[in-house]
């Protein structure tokens, strides 16, 4: 449930990273960062951007709009990403019938940065919606005359980071950094069969998953002899 354009780097995990995402990343990991005040404007977050990119996809007609904005004046910076998509299924040369898909989407990545001294705060909104229509003539046979499916996808997270920005001066850790997250996802799909002697069926599914979470995290240096461990 996201929009690749809002994203501004992938990391892929093959293996086991337990020591970064737990047991439960035991077969490998993907982690995804969404555009920031600092990617747009640099490390010194000052001055502005705009950056706007249009693409199109003949392969399956697709339309995606891409905006970007960020300003920033050293200390506080926001950016703004908001990405508009428009497509349908890929054309198909083969005899076999196809089920003309159209779906329609919008997502926006909302981050503000705020630095003091010794901390960097970050708030972030991200919001996802899809809309996907599909008419099924594959399985229009018998006594089936049409089947239509349509489902509608959203996501909304919101988050607020805090790390240390320099090295502290304490005798359990270095540097220190926490995040507060809240997440709620949810899939709505609606199956329509209509048959003959007016008989019709319909069928709605229903998901959704709730996510609330904190993390922190400490690090620390340690020397022993030539030896240094991070």
């Amino acid at each position: 449930y996201f929009d690749p354009a809002t994203l501004s780097q992938i990391e892929l995990f093959k293996s086991a990273s337990s020591s970064l995402y737990g047991n439960q990343a035991m077969g490998g990991s993907i982690n995804g960062r969404t555009v920031s005040p600092e990617q747009l404007l640099g490390k010194s977050i000052q001055g502005k951007k705009v950056r706007n990119t249009v693409s199109y996809s003949s392969a399956n007609e697709g339309f995606n709009n891409r905006l970007a904005a960020a300003y920033g004046n050293g200390k506080f910076a926001q950016s703004v990403v908001y990405s508009l998509r428009h497509g349908n299924e890929r054309k198909n040369n083969s005899p076999t019938p196809s089920d003309p898909q159209k779906s329609k989407g919008h997502a926006g990545v909302i981050k503000s940065l705020y630095k003091t001294d010794s901390i960097k705060w970050t708030g972030t909104v991200d919001l996802f919606k899809q809309n996907t229509f599909t008419n099924v003539n594959s399985v229009e046979v018998k006594d089936t005359l049409s089947v239509t499916h349509e489902s509608d996808r959203t996501r909304e997270r919101f988050s607020l980071k805090f790390e240390s920005i320099d090295k502290l001066d304490f005798p359990i850790f270095d540097q220190f950094s926490g995040q507060l997250y809240w997440q709620e996802s949810q899939q709505e799909s609606l199956n329509f069969q209509e048959k003959k002697k007016n008989i019709t069926a319909r069928r709605d599914i229903n998901f959704r998953t709730d996510i609330v979470g904190f993390d922190l995290m400490a690090e620390t240096s340690l020397r022993f002899g030539f030896s240094k461990h991070v």
